[in-house]
């Protein structure tokens, strides 16, 4: 059985930064960087610092 992974880019529109991931269960993915705990703590430090209204999401779905 075939998995479709989601390649995802958060921009910070106030700083331009950029955070990069993927993962199989998008967009399950995104609602846990948003409650911002985890494993990613830069990411989820500046969610917490800007607000997710900061933040564009850019996704691209592909299958394996």
């Amino acid at each position: 059985m075939d998995s479709i992974y989601t390649i995802y880019m958060a921009r910070n529109k106030v700083n331009g930064k950029h955070y990069i991931g993927f993962d199989s269960s998008w967009p399950r993915r995104k609602t846990v960087h948003l409650k911002a705990n985890g494993k990613c703590p830069k990411f989820h430090h500046a969610i917490k610092k800007y607000g997710p209204d900061a933040f564009e999401w850019e996704v691209r779905s592909e299958e394996h």
